[in-house]
């Protein structure tokens, strides 16, 4: 009986020590008694609350359990990319492609992240890359088409923007930058077919209703612009150029007390946007307020030197002061700048 109390205690202490040996491999493979699974999806909750850093926090411990868990290193570039690291969103996405050279969706961001530090090329290299893996990847035709647009090629951007449509007709901003290059081509018509779809898709984009606006004064439609950069504006107070846009509508339409106002408005919240100091400058003078008139056009010019018309209305404001000495010389510096007006009143008046 001895002997077999003995054995049966030494069978304990082996199943105890094995006991032992599984918890800790299972702890090993564990941090805080999670799992590079369950580390992934407190990631995942946390990107998706745009708590990015606390994301960021929890792919680490999923990738420092599993070095080879694909989804979150994508995942962890993409929290990168949203705070502004794209450097190291691209890195987090070449391992993930190291990983699985076959993963479309890692293509597409690195191009994306690519694409925001201004290599639109390699953006575009990337989103091929994507639509070869899968040809029915609707956001990556979209991402194309948008960086071909931002390089000039908008014939190739509207193919792109076509397909992205077609793939997933629900894309607002699909519509919304096929419309905008639309508008670049001179089809204002054909754009706002589409900033109509855009923003029924999506009824609260305050850029789809300032593109809108712009859209429907090129054609002449003032009144029709001014409801959509009121809307603009409704949407996104601090719109500086929706306020620009729209005190240029009212001075055409000879209320330049409303566009001054607006004017003044865009000015507080951009001050160095120059073509609010210049199109205020033509409101004062319209006014008959021509030193006022000439202080906008001195900020104007300050900002940007290159501006010919500027030059050219300073002059004309000086002359209407009886200042010919300063009348000539902005009209001499209008006319060095390739203001044809300016050549033209120069050359009248015997000056070459």
């Amino acid at each position: 009986m001895a002997n077999s109390k003995s054995i049966l205690i030494s069978v304990f202490t082996l199943v105890l020590i094995l006991f032992l040996m599984l918890t800790s491999i299972a702890y090993a493979n564990a941090i805080n008694g999670l799992a590079a699974t369950d580390w992934f999806d407190k990631g995942y909750a946390f990107q998706q609350s745009n708590n990015f850093k606390a994301a960021i926090d929890a792919y680490d411990k999923a990738i420092e359990l599993n070095p080879q868990h694909v989804e979150a290193y994508n995942n962890r570039g993409t929290a990168y990319s949203a705070l502004g690291n794209k450097q190291q969103a691209i890195k987090d996405y070449d391992k993930a492609l190291k990983l699985n050279p076959q993963y479309a969706v890692a293509y597409n961001n690195r191009g994306l992240a690519y694409g925001k530090l201004g290599n639109k090329q390699q953006a575009i290299k990337d989103y091929d890359k994507a639509i070869e893996l899968n040809s029915q990847y609707g956001v990556a035709y979209y991402n194309r088409g948008a960086a071909y647009g931002d390089l000039g090629n908008n014939q190739q951007a509207i193919k792109d923007l076509d397909k992205a449509i077609e793939l997933n007709p629900q894309l607002a901003a699909a519509y919304y930058n096929r419309g905008v290059t639309y508008g670049i081509l001179g089809k204002k018509q054909q754009a706002i077919k589409d900033y109509d779809k855009a923003i029924e898709l999506n009824p609260q984009d305050a850029a789809v209703y300032y593109n809108r606006g712009t859209a429907y004064d090129a054609l002449g439609n003032k009144q029709q612009a001014i409801t959509d950069y009121d809307k603009a504006l409704k949407l996104n107070p601090q719109h500086a150029e929706a306020y620009l846009n729209r005190g240029g509508v009212y001075a055409d339409l000879g209320n330049n007390q409303q566009a001054i106002k607006d004017y003044d408005k865009a000015i507080e919240l951009n001050p160095q946007l120059a073509a609010a100091y210049y199109n205020r400058g033509t409101a004062y003078s319209a006014l008959g307020n021509k030193q006022q008139a000439i202080k906008d056009y001195d900020k104007a010019i300050k900002l940007n030197p290159q501006d010919a018309e500027a030059y050219y209305n300073r002059g004309l404001a000086y002359h209407k002061l009886g200042n010919n000495k300063m009348y000539l010389q902005n009209l001499k510096i209008a006319a060095k700048l390739g203001l044809k007006e300016a050549q033209s009143l120069l050359k009248s008046a015997g000056i070459e």
